[in-house]
Protein backbone atom coordinates (compact mmCIF):
# COMPACT_ATOMS: atom_id res chain seq x y z
CA UNK A 1 0.00 0.00 0.00
CA UNK A 2 1.34 3.66 -0.91
CA UNK A 3 0.21 6.86 -1.67
CA UNK A 4 -3.04 7.12 -0.92
CA UNK A 5 -5.43 8.79 -3.45
CA UNK A 6 -8.63 9.16 -2.17
CA UNK A 7 -10.96 8.95 1.04
CA UNK A 8 -14.71 9.33 -0.22
CA UNK A 9 -17.47 8.81 2.24
CA UNK A 10 -20.42 6.98 0.64
CA UNK A 11 -23.54 5.37 2.34
CA UNK A 12 -22.27 4.36 5.23
CA UNK A 13 -18.79 3.66 4.35
CA UNK A 14 -15.52 5.24 4.06
CA UNK A 15 -13.35 4.35 0.70
CA UNK A 16 -10.28 4.67 0.68
CA UNK A 17 -8.50 4.12 -2.90
CA UNK A 18 -4.43 4.17 -2.98
CA UNK A 19 -1.71 3.09 -5.28
CA UNK A 20 -0.81 -0.59 -4.88
CA UNK A 21 0.98 -3.60 -6.82
CA UNK A 22 -1.21 -6.63 -6.51
CA UNK A 23 1.36 -9.06 -7.71
CA UNK A 24 4.58 -8.19 -5.86
CA UNK A 25 5.75 -6.29 -3.23
CA UNK A 26 7.91 -3.88 -4.62
CA UNK A 27 7.56 -1.13 -7.56
CA UNK A 28 5.82 -2.21 -10.71
CA UNK A 29 2.05 -3.18 -12.28
CA UNK A 30 0.86 0.29 -9.93
CA UNK A 31 -2.80 0.32 -9.83
CA UNK A 32 -4.94 1.50 -7.18
CA UNK A 33 -6.07 -0.65 -4.81
CA UNK A 34 -9.98 -0.36 -2.92
CA UNK A 35 -10.68 -0.68 0.68
CA UNK A 36 -13.79 -0.03 2.59
CA UNK A 37 -14.52 0.47 6.29
CA UNK A 38 -17.81 1.82 8.70
CA UNK A 39 -15.34 3.38 11.36
CA UNK A 40 -12.13 3.43 10.13
CA UNK A 41 -10.47 1.56 12.03
CA UNK A 42 -11.67 -1.98 10.61
CA UNK A 43 -11.22 -1.93 7.01
CA UNK A 44 -11.92 -4.67 4.43
CA UNK A 45 -9.68 -4.75 1.16
CA UNK A 46 -11.70 -4.99 -2.10
CA UNK A 47 -10.73 -5.97 -5.37
CA UNK A 48 -8.40 -3.85 -7.17
CA UNK A 49 -10.30 -0.59 -8.30
CA UNK A 50 -8.07 0.97 -11.42
CA UNK A 51 -5.66 -2.24 -12.69
CA UNK A 52 -2.34 -1.05 -14.34
CA UNK A 53 -3.45 -2.10 -18.50
CA UNK A 54 -2.35 -1.50 -22.05
CA UNK A 55 -2.56 1.99 -21.17
CA UNK A 56 0.09 2.33 -18.61
CA UNK A 57 -0.11 2.16 -14.94
CA UNK A 58 -2.32 4.59 -12.29
CA UNK A 59 -0.48 6.74 -10.25
CA UNK A 60 -1.16 9.99 -8.19
CA UNK A 61 -4.60 11.13 -8.40
CA UNK A 62 -7.84 11.50 -7.01
CA UNK A 63 -11.65 10.23 -6.19
CA UNK A 64 -14.43 12.06 -5.58
CA UNK A 65 -18.53 10.95 -5.18
CA UNK A 66 -20.57 12.33 -7.97
CA UNK A 67 -23.66 13.04 -5.43
CA UNK A 68 -24.97 15.72 -8.72
CA UNK A 69 -24.52 13.16 -11.18
CA UNK A 70 -22.27 15.73 -13.26
CA UNK A 71 -19.96 12.98 -15.02
CA UNK A 72 -23.27 10.81 -15.97
CA UNK A 73 -21.98 7.98 -14.41
CA UNK A 74 -24.35 7.50 -11.88
CA UNK A 75 -27.01 4.73 -11.75
CA UNK A 76 -30.96 6.29 -9.99
CA UNK A 77 -30.20 7.74 -6.47
CA UNK A 78 -26.67 5.91 -6.41
CA UNK A 79 -24.28 8.28 -6.96
CA UNK A 80 -20.67 7.44 -8.64
CA UNK A 81 -17.23 7.35 -7.19
CA UNK A 82 -15.24 9.44 -10.05
CA UNK A 83 -11.20 8.22 -9.92
CA UNK A 84 -8.77 10.41 -11.49
CA UNK A 85 -5.43 9.56 -12.35
CA UNK A 86 -2.09 10.08 -13.60
CA UNK A 87 -1.43 6.86 -16.14
CA UNK A 88 2.41 6.25 -17.34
Amino acid sequence: MNDPNGLVYLDGEYHLFFQYNPTASDWGEIGWGHAVSRDLVRWQELPVALPADEHGMAFSGSAVVDTDNASGLGKGDTPAIVMMTRSL
